[in-house]
């Protein structure tokens, strides 16, 4: 089964700028997993973790700024976790953010609708582990509030996005607020927060 929200066909109504903002829009939803995970483990490096995704928000806001992405890779190399090296669940999402941070880095001028489909599914996917380890029945996944939160906030980044495109509006309050939305108030999209 696959568990990736986003489909081909709706990634090729994207344009290439889009897609970047889709992958930062999940990337920032996850964020909370791994600060999480830096204050539950004593590990990782939530400030690395934060200015990095502000850089990634800072180049989409501003294509032309000059951003030396293989530099934020290794930055993020540094603190990403060795799922091996701890013994908890936790570590699992702060891996996928990581994960999926490090796709949208290296593949930043060329992120294309298999690298797009790859994160929705890493978001998504996590919700599905997370389930599994809590013993939910996955064969009612499509019931779960969980998912169902999921499905809706990728079907609306998607939409705000396409709708972006049409419309002539200001890409600057656009974004801004695509990343407040996708900050959801701290809540991750395992429904977890440092609060």
């Amino acid at each position: 089964m696959t568990t990736a929200l986003m489909s081909f066909p709706q990634s090729e109504q994207l344009e290439d700028a889009s897609k970047r903002i889709f992958a930062a829009c999940l990337i920032q939803r996850m964020l909370p997993n791994y600060l999480l995970f830096c204050e539950a483990f004593d590990a990782g490096d939530a400030r690395v973790a934060k200015a990095i995704v502000d850089v990634v928000w800072e180049k989409i806001t501003l294509p032309q700024a000059a951003v030396n992405m293989a530099a934020q890779l290794d930055k993020l190399e540094a603190i990403t976790p060795n799922v091996d090296d701890f013994d908890g669940f936790g570590v699992f999402p702060a891996s996928d953010f990581c994960v999926a941070l490090g796709e949208l880095l290296e593949n930043f001028d060329a992120f294309n609708d298999d690298m797009l489909i790859a994160l929705s599914h890493i978001s998504s996917e996590g919700i599905t582990a997370l389930l599994d380890v809590q013993g939910e029945d996955l064969d009612q996944l499509s019931m779960h509030p969980l998912w169902q939160e999921e499905a809706f906030f990728q079907r609306e980044v998607y939409n705000r996005l396409y709708d972006m495109q049409l419309a002539a509006a200001d890409r600057r309050a656009q974004l801004k607020s695509l990343r407040e939305y996708s900050r959801n108030d701290g809540v991750s999209n395992l429904g977890i927060s440092l609060d």
